[in-house]
């Protein structure tokens, strides 16, 4: 794989859980020793992924991978949870499989942190004792913090693909180095979305990729095929390689082929096409107040 185009790129492994539709553990396997051969060795995990199956399978490649890891639940994944013991708990349960944890996100806290100094001194100190290397952010989307609290991270990451770039703008004021999630938009930018979708309910999509929220994002999607004519999977990772605010972008892999696809990319995205997409996303893709977009 190019070297320029695979030092940006993260493999997402919640499509490897089973929480986007059953995946089987040999695939599962399968994905992640191709990725390790194809030279992407960067891995973006969370405990709760699956109920801790993504780990239980990663753990047994922790040699040749790079892991960022979060917290966030108790210990069963039952509740949302930022106290000190269950940050401790999860952090030690991670080292335990991975010896080694590159990144480790707080994830995505709404208002569950009633103390954030806090977790910024519980943090300092894994940092300090060399538990973690760096510490990071991973934010929900729409959600927004004051600039003490993002200044305090080293990376930060947050939805940010072709329908939405609103916070890399926002992000980009900020210390942390910023990592882009999602950039095919839940599977909304996989080519294959329509009106007739449908999401089992186990998919985490099956709540709000429906109705007139459907309707909305298709009309989005319509209007960057107005814009690129090609495949917009080449165009939703491209786009983000080209932002250089854009640390590393992290990709969702659930089969084979997606790692052959990011091996076969040339990112010869035009400035000019870059240039048209932001100007849709500041225009709102010309949805009215009453559809709401990804």
């Amino acid at each position: 794989m190019k070297k320029n185009i695979s030092n940006k790129i993260i493999i997402g492994t919640r499509s490897l859980s089973g929480d986007m539709g059953t995946i089987k553990k040999d695939q599962a396997r399968n994905i992640i020793e191709t990725s390790i051969n194809l030279g992407l060795k960067h891995f973006d995990t969370a405990p709760f992924y699956g109920n801790g199956s993504v780990d239980n399978i990663l753990k047994d490649y922790k040699k040749d991978l790079i892991i960022d890891t979060k917290c966030g639940y108790n210990k069963n994944f039952s509740v949302k949870t930022f106290s000190i013991d269950d940050i401790k708990y999860s952090l030690n349960s991670s080292l335990e499989k991975f010896e080694k944890i590159n990144i480790f996100y707080i994830h995505n806290p709404r208002n569950e942190v009633k103390n954030w100094d806090k977790i910024f001194d519980l943090l300092s100190s894994f940092k300090k004792q060399k538990c973690i290397k760096h510490f990071g952010l991973s934010i929900a989307r729409g959600y927004t913090f004051n600039s003490n609290i993002l200044n305090f991270f080293d990376f930060i990451q947050d939805d940010i693909n072709l329908l939405r770039n609103s916070p890399l703008q926002y992000l980009s004021l900020f210390n942390g180095n910023i990592y882009a999630r999602s950039p095919f938009a839940s599977g909304c930018l996989s080519g294959k979305l329509n009106l007739k979708s449908k999401f089992k309910k186990l998919d985490y999509r099956y709540d709000w990729l429906k109705g007139e929220r459907l309707k909305s994002i298709l009309k989005q999607v319509e209007a960057i095929k107005n814009i690129y004519q090609e495949d917009i999977k080449k165009l939703s990772i491209g786009y983000l390689l080209k932002k250089k605010k854009i640390k590393k972008v992290i990709v969702g892999i659930k089969k084979i082929e997606h790692l052959f696809f990011l091996d076969n990319l040339d990112n010869k995205i035009k400035v000019s096409t870059i240039e048209k997409i932001d100007y849709l996303n500041k225009l709102g893709f010309y949805l009215d107040g009453n559809e709401v977009g990804y």
